[in-house]
């Protein structure tokens, strides 16, 4: 273990770090002091992860210390002290450490654990397809119905893995899911939780309060709706964006949306289900208390508690209505003469914020948006309560949940906050704000959209539908909108963010500081080369769909790969298209002799000169 010191941080390196991890570190280290963003590009082998985690986790380490010190010469809080045997975490930037995918998550707790860091207070935030272990709910392949499910059986304790870790208090739990060595990833909660019989899902949800370092997918962090589902809270924080190089494409997924006139017509029906289904439970119930001896009021609070019904039926009545005016307004959009129609293209492109003007027309603004979110919430809830006992009630409200989802998506993407924040003003802290001027902005944001809508017409099989697709053509927004929550700092780092000053003005945050780095192999240690043919026969190395195959192609690959074992002194590294060809070809090093009077094959004669380690498909943990 070497330490280095950058910027005043005592950095702990698992070996004596190259000169591009010093620089890149250097960058890290400086972006976090100065609380400014930064695009950090470090080409594939320089140790990139490694590298970031080292350096924030030093920084934090160093803080950690300052207000430990802090505490310690509080001489007038002996009381505090004597009881405080670590530093709160509300007190300390929380890091987020976000890739695409959890395999990738996974990457990065193998490299956490090999530093000098591994102690610190770690999760991974994972869905219910990653960590749920209830037999019943795993059997579900639809995402919704696990949700509900697990919704369902937890509300009414019918989960014993949820019960066990309700019941199990926190020092226990800690004990339980604390991997000796190291920071468990989802493949070890999943181990200890079928194990103890402990809810692995919960259990992370629990890990995220107290942790300093959080890994999660990417959209866990931009896409607001699974930020609020998540609990992530972003104030002060520092998040990390690691193979960013597809990062811009997520973000304008995030704000994008699709929905047809069939799903408002479904969602109607819907919606009429839940009203009917209310006003029959709410007619039995009146039923009940006048056959009953029980005080009125003693009913309906049951031991104190207003027991309510999920939702008005008044407010449900006046959704429905709104309902019925979005598919006209939806129509009428359609055949607005002011569409733009596309060359060899289906279809109408509007500008986005005419979007905005159609749901304004039905009766959606900006200011009863989040009241019919919550509604429509409470509607779902209300229908699917009964998936845990039957899995088809989730499919209940299915259409409800879409148009939820949709307005949520349009109108978060088109808050006030984002409408600031992409002409480059500022939300004064703690403002509400409503205004014509603000709508305007907001408008102005729409503009980044399109909207796209196509029609199909009707058959004796298939329903005629409209379908509105709202597209987003700039990552800007979503990145402005998640730096306006507070975070600290930004970091954007990918082997390839070529060319970068392209890069950073799309992700349309005020970078303080970009890198691209050098690799920690020197120009003149590098020789890029095209081999055309095998060195002995001259085989040509066609490796296309058809020639692949050919017994030829598989003896110029081995003449070549022999070649470089029998003449690099050290280790030699083979790249194949897929996986299927390189397992097709080494069955024929197995068997190809590398003449006709040899007994030996290709393969045996590479084996002579090096140890031959194969990849395999699937994750093998070493022991």
């Amino acid at each position: 273990m070497t330490t280095v010191n950058i910027r005043g941080v005592d950095v702990m390196f698992p070996f004596s770090p190259y000169q591009c991890q010093m620089v890149y570190m250097d960058k890290v280290i400086e972006a976090i002091e100065m609380r400014f963003d930064t695009a950090l590009e470090s080409p594939t082998g320089t140790g990139k992860t490694l590298s970031l985690l080292c350096s924030t986790l030093a920084w934090l380490q160093k803080e950690k210390s300052k207000m430990q010190a802090s505490f310690a010469n509080v001489g007038a809080l002996d009381e505090v002290k004597s009881g405080l045997t670590s530093v709160p975490s509300s007190f300390l930037p929380k890091i987020y450490y976000c890739s695409r995918t959890h395999s990738q998550l996974a990457q990065v707790v193998r490299e956490l654990n090999r530093t000098m860091y591994k102690d610190i207070r770690t999760t991974v935030l994972g869905s219910r397809d990653q960590l749920c272990i209830h037999d019943r709910v795993c059997k579900e392949q639809d995402t919704r119905v696990k949700t509900a499910m697990c919704r369902g059986m937890v509300s009414k304790r019918t989960c014993h893995y949820y019960n066990n870790f309700d019941s199990s208090n926190l020092e226990t739990l800690n004990e339980l899911f604390t991997m000796k060595g190291g920071v468990p990833d989802i493949e070890d909660m999943i181990i200890v939780g079928k194990k103890n019989r402990i809810c692995p899902f919960y259990r992370c949800r629990q890990m995220q309060e107290t942790a300093e370092l959080v890994l999660l997918p990417y959209n866990y962090i931009i896409d607001p709706h699974l930020r609020k589902i998540h609990k992530v809270d972003l104030s002060g924080s520092i998040v990390i964006f690691d193979e960013a190089h597809n990062l811009e494409s997520v973000c304008e997924d995030v704000v994008s949306v699709e929905f047809s006139s069939l799903n408002i017509a479904m969602a109607i029906d819907e919606l009429k289900n839940a009203i009917e289904c209310l006003q029959d439970e709410m007619e039995e119930l009146r039923t009940e208390l006048d056959n009953s001896s029980q005080a009125f009021t003693t009913g309906v609070m049951g031991e104190g508690k207003p027991k309510g019904p999920p939702f008005q039926i008044s407010e449900a009545a006046v959704l429905l209505t709104m309902l019925f005016e979005l598919e006209t307004k939806v129509e009428e959009t359609y055949n607005d003469k002011a569409g733009l129609n596309l060359q060899d293209v289906p279809g109408k492109v509007f500008p986005g914020d005419r979007l905005l003007k159609t749901f304004e027309d039905a009766g959606i603004s900006f200011d009863r948006a989040d009241a019919y979110i919550n509604l429509l919430t409470n509607v779902i809830d209300y229908l699917q309560k009964e998936t845990d006992l039957k899995p088809s009630c989730a499919e209940r409200g299915k259409n409800l949940e879409m148009l939820r989802n949709f307005i949520s998506v349009v109108y978060m993407s088109l808050s006030k906050e984002a409408a600031l924040s992409i002409t480059n003003k500022k939300l004064p802290n703690g403002s509400n704000i409503k205004s014509a001027k603000i709508d305007m902005d907001a408008k102005r944001v729409g503009r980044h959209f399109k909207l796209y809508m196509v029609k199909e017409e009707g058959t004796s099989t298939k329903p005629a539908r409209t379908t509105v697709n709202f597209w987003c053509f700039t990552s800007a927004i979503a990145m402005r909108s998640l730096k306006m929550n507070g975070v600290r700092t930004i970091i954007v780092t990918s082997g390839t963010l070529s060319p970068l000053v392209n890069f950073t003005k799309n992700i349309g945050l005020e970078f303080g500081s970009t890198l691209e780095n050098e690799h920690a192999a020197k120009g003149d240690q590098v020789l890029a080369a095209i081999v055309c043919r095998s060195p002995i026969n001259q085989f040509i190395l066609n490796g296309s769909f058809t020639k692949r195959h050919d017994d030829k192609y598989a003896r110029g690959i081995a003449e070549s790969i022999l070649a470089l074992a029998s003449t690099v002194p050290q280790g030699v590294l083979a790249f194949f298209a897929s996986y299927g060809l390189m397992h097709h070809l080494i069955s024929r090093f197995k068997v190809l002799r590398i003449d006709e009077e040899s007994s030996k094959t290709y393969w045996e004669c590479m084996m002579m000169y090096k140890t031959i380690v194969v990849e395999p498909k699937q994750k093998v943990v070493n022991s």
